[in-house]
């Protein structure tokens, strides 16, 4: 079946995001663009969640727990889950490995231009993260795949092909690393890009709108062909290469 999807979302627990992107604003608008597979990916953490699952259930398209994780390196990682208890165990890893004291970005203080906020059923704020979240973790990216190898999860590193925060910049064969697939970020420049790195088709690739506004989220344009929409699916499928 197609299953039309956006695997890489944000929420106002990312510093970056748009204040719009509360859970309920983004699940309203994921259903009124028709998606059938979604994930929310914040930087490093995945404390949105403990609202989105209470409001999931009112929904008829399926989630799968995501993080988007900030290696050592510099570069960003998705990282996919079965489970909620799975996805919590790596915040809980991940958030232990931030370094508290970083405040600000870009000149800009977390609580005064910035907020990271954890939303109630009703999107009002619940708490903040006083903390800087999109910063390197002390993780690794061989040491993020073993943790998440651990967990059961899905490895799969984010918007290869931006230059910056995409791991081909840091590493130019991928073949040594235990990867599910690769993300693009600008599908207009795939063939470009396997043919710099041929070795590249060898994974099954996501394109998903690494939204930090409403405006940004996937149309029902982008789809995978599983056997049904669940994530043991999704893994399945990631696995035919």
């Amino acid at each position: 079946m197609k299953v039309y999807y956006d695997l890489h979302i944000h929420t106002v627990l990312s510093a970056c995001a748009d204040v719009l992107q509360t859970p309920n604003n983004i699940l309203n608008m994921v259903m009124l663009k028709g998606l059938d597979l979604i994930s929310i990916c914040d930087h490093n953490g995945a404390k949105q969640y403990e609202t989105i699952e209470a409001l999931k259930e009112s929904y008829d398209f399926n989630i799968i727990y995501g993080m988007e994780v900030t290696v050592h390196e510099g570069f960003h990682v998705l990282t996919y889950f079965k489970t909620l208890e799975q996805i919590m165990d790596l915040d809980k890893l991940i958030d232990r490995s931030l370094d508290k004291r970083i405040k600000t970005v870009k000149g800009q203080m977390l609580g005064e231009d910035l907020f990271q906020i954890v939303c109630d059923e009703y999107d009002e704020e619940k708490y903040q993260i006083p903390y800087l979240l999109n910063q390197n973790s002390a993780y690794t990216f061989k040491d993020l795949i073993e943790v998440v190898r651990g967990l059961d999860g899905i490895v799969i590193p984010a918007h290869i092909d931006r230059k910056g925060t995409g791991v081909l910049d840091y590493y130019e064969d991928l073949t040594q690393f235990d990867i599910d697939g690769i993300e693009i970020y600008n599908i207009d420049h795939l063939d470009d890009l396997y043919k710099k790195y041929p070795y590249l088709k060898q994974y099954k690739y996501l394109h998903s709108s690494d939204a930090h506004d409403i405006d940004r989220i996937s149309e029902r344009e982008f789809s995978l062909d599983l056997e049904d929409n669940s994530y043991d699916s999704f893994r399945k499928w990631l696995s035919e290469k």
